[in-house]
């Protein structure tokens, strides 16, 4: 059970992340609410825990009792979300919050 859920974690840190961040892009634009106003703090903030989360992952891996193979797994799937959170999360930093 543990394996599997060391193996997951990493994509399911970003599904939730890719959802806060996308929920929080909605909500802001949804108000009315101007780029600088709480919306874009929240979207930066979101984007950059989840990153830190996913390089700590990587870097730190996943806990050692787990056999290799599904630790390797779970570190490149941690590398994955990590490239995942930068590809969903730059739009948010390069276009306009509103448009």
């Amino acid at each position: 059970m543990m394996g599997a859920l060391a193996v997951s974690l990493p994509l399911l840190l970003w599904m939730i992340g890719f959802s806060g961040i996308y929920g929080l892009h909605g909500a802001t634009c949804a108000t009315g609410g101007t780029p600088l106003s709480v919306g874009l703090p929240a979207v930066v903030a979101v984007t950059a825990a989840l990153q830190i989360g996913l390089l700590a992952w990587i870097l730190l891996g996943a806990p050692r009792q787990l056999p290799t193979f599904q630790r390797r797994l779970s570190r490149t799937l941690a590398f994955v979300a990590s490239a995942a959170t930068l590809w969903t999360g730059v739009p948010v930093f390069v276009l306009p919050l509103c448009a």
